[in-house]
């Protein structure tokens, strides 16, 4: 079961049936599981009629924005997005990131928890970024911009690394920003023709 789903029960005291129940109350499907309803309305997520109240609306909201960045259907915009949320959605894809820098030297795959932890960082510092996509690309452009493999990064260390100053870099966000010009370049050429 998502870890989302089991998150948002959890703080709104409901059960997954619960919150799919409010939730085909909002958005229809076909269904009559008067159990679900009376404990709804008994956590006064929904009226004597059955229809959502403000705070059925909102859990209802908040769920399916989460969903819609799980989805990558929507861009991050804030550096307050839930850790928990990010957490979520970067392990579902956090390995196969990880495999992009396989097979080039012992150990560039990096270490999968400091990859996790110092992605959701990366998620909330460069929201612009925040993108599976142009992660992807942006390793992909790193990678094949490398002479020599012996001198890749690892790819927690690409995520973020301290310099010799101590200051915290992220070629990360140096080649996303690459391929997000690239993109935009993409699309004036296409729009002048």
């Amino acid at each position: 079961m998502s870890k989302l789903l089991i998150k948002t029960c959890n703080e709104n005291n409901i059960s997954p049936n619960e919150l799919i129940e409010l939730y085909t109350l909002i958005f229809p499907i076909v269904s009559n599981n008067v159990l679900s309803i009376n404990n709804l309305y008994d956590k006064q997520l929904v009226d004597i009629n059955h229809l959502p109240t403000e705070k059925g609306k909102r859990l209802i909201a908040d769920y399916s924005n989460a969903l819609s960045i799980l989805e990558g259907r929507r861009k991050t915009n804030s550096k307050q997005v839930d850790s928990a949320i990010l957490e979520t959605e970067i392990n579902n894809w956090i390995d196969d990131y990880r495999k992009l820098f396989k097979g080039f030297k012992m150990g560039a795959m990096g270490d999968k928890k400091a990859c996790t932890t110092k992605m959701i960082t990366f998620f909330k510092e460069y929201p612009e970024y925040a993108n599976k996509e142009i992660i992807f690309k942006a390793v992909k452009m790193y990678i094949n911009s490398v002479n020599d493999t012996r001198y890749l990064m690892r790819a927690d260390y690409f995520i973020f690394k301290n310099d010799q100053n101590s200051n915290r870099v992220s070629n990360l966000a140096i080649h996303a920003e690459e391929v997000d010009l690239e993109k935009e370049e993409l699309t004036h050429n296409i729009m002048m023709i």
